[in-house]
């Protein structure tokens, strides 16, 4: 079973990629997050995307939620069995909203 990394793990990564800008707008938001959802789901991360899944979940996971960053716009989508549910794009000022509302639904189906 992967544990995955830690959430602060995720967000010190990516604030140490000082010259990717979804990287450092990714580290915000994921940092915004954290209190309310580390424990709850796993956050994970590559240089341009976040990607939360459920603790306890192996690769290929049941459901995720990608997030990517391009130019001030999130697009945050939602699978499940490889399938996209939903998806919805935002700008910065309604990011944590979104994610929320998305992670809300990941861990009520989950």
């Amino acid at each position: 079973m992967d544990a995955g990394p830690t959430w602060l793990s995720t967000v010190t990564y990516l604030r140490n990629l000082t010259t990717v800008p979804a990287a450092q707008a990714n580290a915000v938001l994921a940092d915004g997050a954290g209190t309310a959802w580390d424990g709850k789901v796993i956050c994970r991360s590559s240089m341009h995307d976040l990607l939360f899944t459920l603790p306890g979940d192996d690769y290929p996971w049941r459901a995720d939620i990608r997030v990517s960053w391009i130019d001030g716009v999130f697009e945050v989508r939602l699978e499940r069995g490889g399938l996209l549910v939903t998806a919805d794009r935002c700008r910065d000022e309604m990011s944590q909203v979104l994610l929320d509302s998305f992670l809300h639904q990941l861990v009520a189906e989950g």
